[in-house]
């Protein structure tokens, strides 16, 4: 029963002996992980705003108020959560108004995965809350924050509780 080079080989063992082989380990390449873009971009605007004195949260995907785009979770964790999140601003009001009894200035981020038109996508919220003008606080650090990203030529206004950016970049 030898008619492959592989059971020779097998054949040749079984008479010498298994453990009588050395063992030698192989010969590969061996090269350092990359990150992908995306991760070194979120540790980059990550790095930055905990530089501006931002503290980072973390809110869940699921809240429990949907809007005509949402999809709604056919068996949900919970009964007050049933609807994927299209934006940040749900969490981020949420740790605003839970946390302000606490302390007079907030600053606080969220990089986080949003589904919208049957995608998942990465998105940046900013919050704050102080007495005060915190569009210009808001203003600056953005503009600071793109500007270290590449971003130069942009447009800021005002547009109800947020902040409309727009970029020819």
């Amino acid at each position: 029963d030898v008619s492959i080079f592989e059971d020779l080989v097998e054949e040749v063992v079984r008479l010498y002996g298994l453990y009588r082989l050395k063992g030698v380990p192989p010969v590969v390449g061996i090269a350092p992980a990359e990150l992908d873009d995306p991760v070194k971009l979120k540790d980059k605007v990550r790095n930055l705003l905990v530089g501006y004195g931002f503290s980072e949260v973390y809110n869940s995907s699921f809240v429990a108020v949907g809007t005509s785009r949402s999809y709604e979770i056919l068996n949900p964790i919970s009964a007050d959560r049933k609807y994927l999140r299209t934006d940040l601003l749900y969490g981020l009001r949420e740790n605003l108004g839970k946390n302000s009894k606490f302390f007079e200035t907030l600053r606080i981020f969220e990089i986080g995965k949003v589904f919208q038109d049957k995608k998942e996508e990465l998105y940046l919220g900013i919050a704050v809350r102080f007495k005060g003008e915190p569009f210009l606080d808001l203003k600056g650090v953005v503009g600071n924050l793109l500007e270290r990203m590449g971003l130069v030529e942009i447009f800021m206004k005002p547009e109800g509780e947020t902040l409309r950016i727009e970029s020819d970049n």
